[in-house]
């Protein structure tokens, strides 16, 4: 169940049966005096880091009429995740605050007008800026309405709300009523139809879930999450060769991904070809892993399996190195241990036998 383990982080961390805990954010102010150091104020004392924001203004351009009250929806991307969304305010602004410096992509629509999109680097403590423009769109061009009276996304947004919410309930179905109907009123926002492709999934409606997915993938081609939705839903349907290839596609098409390659080694793994997912694993982090912070623990798996004991060392010491923060790493540093100790333990025949005298 790749997806939505791809936005929630945890997918080999339940595997392993670990246990996620918040975070917690906390600063000690130590007396040093009394164990006789001389500590400066500004030792004490550290200023809190900047914040990292990313202002979006779009500039809506004469030629066709919009309400006051529509704005353009403005959605922030990393990797094949939507970090945040929200709608700009009444002078073109929104305002993000990524969480984590790396590549982010931001797309702005307004039904009418063209859909845009630009790709940036975000670099922590630091404030960015991303000007857009709209322009109005033609009859049947991407972002034009599809019907007469189309309503704005916001109406959309909330149905998509609504649907999550029955979804994380078990709901799967009321939750595809709801998006039914958002994608009746919105036909062109991938966003509606990738979560109607997600509860179609969790209600097990296979085929119906594909479609979706690939009129995701028809309708804008850069959506990471069609590919992987289309490349997991056909793995389930026992289309194997059609899943590799799409998600093949997807590692063209974001080269400096990992997802896709993520995917594919998960599945070589599930089919028990150890070979091909060492090496999708290994491709998947020679680049961004941001969105699979895990994948050292795939490829730990992996190699466990294979029984290359210094190799599964090396990744479960480098997953130990990126882990993200509030994660429960008892067991796996225990492994990491063991693993040690197993490795460097080499006797030889004579000192196996000196046990027999």
């Amino acid at each position: 169940m790749l997806l939505e383990r791809l936005d929630s982080c945890n997918f080999m961390m339940n595997r392993l049966g670990f246990v996620s805990r918040p975070a917690s954010f906390f600063v000690t102010l130590v007396w040093l005096s009394t164990l006789g150091v001389n500590t400066t104020d500004a030792q004490l004392s550290e200023r809190p880091p900047e914040p990292t924001t990313l202002v979006v203004t779009a500039a809506v351009l004469a030629g066709r009429e919009v309400a006051p009250a529509v704005r353009p929806l403005v959605e922030l991307f990393h990797g094949a995740r939507r970090e945040d969304y929200g709608y700009c305010d009444s002078r073109g602004e929104f305002v993000f605050q990524p969480q984590l410096p790396g590549m982010y992509r931001v797309r702005v629509s307004l039904t009418g007008f063209v859909t845009v999109r630009q790709e940036i680097t975000v670099t922590r403590g630091m404030r960015h800026q991303l000007h857009f423009e709209l322009h109005p769109s033609e009859p049947g061009e991407m972002g034009a309405p599809t019907m007469p009276g189309s309503p704005p996304p916001r109406e959309v947004i909330e149905q998509i709300e609504k649907a999550r919410r029955l979804r994380a309930t078990g709901d799967s179905e009321g939750a595809i009523r709801y998006m039914e109907g958002a994608v009746e009123l919105a036909p062109s926002f991938t966003s509606a139809r990738m979560e109607l492709g997600l509860s179609y999934w969790r209600a097990k409606r296979l085929d119906e879930a594909r479609r979706s997915f690939e009129k995701v993938n028809e309708l804008d081609p850069a959506v990471m999450g069609a590919y992987l939705g289309l490349g997991q839903v056909l793995s389930e349907m026992d289309r194997d060769p059609e899943a590799r290839e799409i998600l093949l596609k997807a590692g063209r098409f974001y080269p400096d991904r990992a997802e896709p390659f993520f995917a594919l080694a998960k599945m070589h793994a599930e089919a028990g070809e150890l070979n091909q997912a060492e090496e999708m694993a290994t491709q998947a982090l020679e680049r961004d892993c941001s969105n699979v912070p895990h994948i050292h623990l795939l490829l730990a798996g992996i190699q466990a399996e294979k029984g290359d004991l210094a190799k599964e060392l090396a990744s479960v010491e480098a997953y130990l190195d990126v882990a993200p923060a509030g994660v429960d790493l008892s067991r796996l540093q225990k492994r990491s241990e063991l693993l040690q100790v197993e490795l460097s333990f080499k006797p030889s025949v004579d000192q196996y036998l000196a046990i027999f005298k």
